[in-house]
């Protein structure tokens, strides 16, 4: 499954800004995060459009988010004008999934926060879909727009030191349930056995490093060898867990 995040605005386009806040800000910084916990699923391709505060007009944006031919679009906003709670925009076209995940998406919103769930809906304009997202760029795209940032109650949520990671998971449930996505298998190591093969011939290893940690310095510019001044303890000290 390949989904494409977008984290709406950035570079000169704030977005909407009230309340010492800026849309762009908390669009990339969700977008970002939601791409990490998606990465821990089975058979899922993600990619962020935007990775840094810049520019791209939305021309460039539809264009590139045509060419991913994506399963799944996300379009992450913050409302403003006026309102409180969640609203979530699906394409006049889009497939039942699509449709289901936005109800879906809007609700875990709305009750996870405790904020009105105002509406899930599509708009039609005149050559089709309203919002040039859909229109120009892809009918799998979901625009959410979770809460808003000129409301005295939104924009404290919005603040919150764990609005992030709680606003995230309340998508990436939506989307787990609705794909049935499977987390990946996590290899649990035995960290006894590991630590045994790799100070098995530690006299070798304290040599070898050394010797790097020389010329290193020598070199006038130690860097990520510094660590290597201390792995000769820290051998000793693994030998000792091991024999316990």
């Amino acid at each position: 499954m390949k989904i494409v995040i977008n984290a709406g605005h950035g570079g000169n386009d704030p977005g909407a800004c009230a309340n010492n806040l800026r849309e762009k800000d908390i669009n990339l910084k969700c977008a970002l995060m939601l791409q990490k916990k998606l990465s821990k699923y089975e058979d899922v391709l993600t990619e962020s459009i935007r990775v840094d505060d810049q520019t791209i007009d939305i021309t460039r944006l539809c264009h590139v988010i045509k060419s991913r031919n994506a399963d799944l679009v996300l379009d992450l906003h913050v409302n403003g004008g006026g309102g409180s709670g969640t609203e979530t925009i699906h394409s006049v076209n889009a497939d039942k999934n699509i449709v289901i995940l936005a109800n879906v998406i809007a609700q875990n919103i709305s009750n996870g926060f405790d904020v009105p769930l105002r509406r899930v809906f599509s708009e039609r304009g005149d050559n089709g879909d309203y919002y040039a997202m859909h229109r120009e760029g892809s009918f799998n795209a979901i625009i959410i727009e979770p809460l808003f940032i000129d409301s005295a109650n939104d924009s404290a949520i919005l603040k919150s030191p764990d609005f992030y990671d709680k606003y995230i998971n309340l998508v990436l449930n939506a989307i787990v349930r609705v794909y049935d996505l499977q987390k990946k298998a996590v290899v649990n190591l035995n960290w006894k056995e590991s630590l045994q093969k790799r100070t098995i011939e530690n006299e070798k290893w304290i040599r070898g490093f050394n010797a790097l940690t020389e010329m290193a310095n020598q070199k006038g510019d130690l860097g990520d060898l510094e660590i290597f001044k201390s792995l000769p303890t820290l051998v000793e000290k693994y030998e000792s867990l091991i024999d316990k």
